[in-house]
């Protein structure tokens, strides 16, 4: 349902760019948080806010390896696993970090 007001148009032409976050073993890049820069996952996404808990850390090299899933503020993540289409917009504290297996858009 499209709420009264609101148009019904594809992501794509309203995006600059649509990717997927990490998805080859995000395991391989997990280090302690003192070690890492912060990684969404599904569970750091709730419906129009961050859940600010249970982080997940990757390495420097995991980071710069997928800079496509690096985040910037304003970026939307929307959940593709376990609760598919829960999505949040990404606060300015949080530019910086990288997503594991949310697609994150930009407009």
């Amino acid at each position: 349902m499209v709420p009264n007001g609101w148009d019904l148009v594809e992501a794509q032409d309203i995006c600059q760019r649509i990717s997927v976050g990490i998805v080859v073993k995000p395991k391989d890049y997990y280090v302690p948080e003192n070690e890492g820069v912060r990684a969404f996952r599904s569970a750091n996404v709730r419906e129009g806010y961050v859940e600010d808990t249970n982080w997940t850390y990757i390495s420097d090299l995991g980071h710069q390896k997928n800079k496509k899933s690096v985040l910037q503020a304003g970026d939307v993540l929307v959940v593709r696993t376990g609760y598919p289409g829960t999505a949040c917009v990404v606060p300015k504290q949080y530019a910086g970090a990288n997503c594991i297996v949310s697609v994150l858009r930009r407009e």
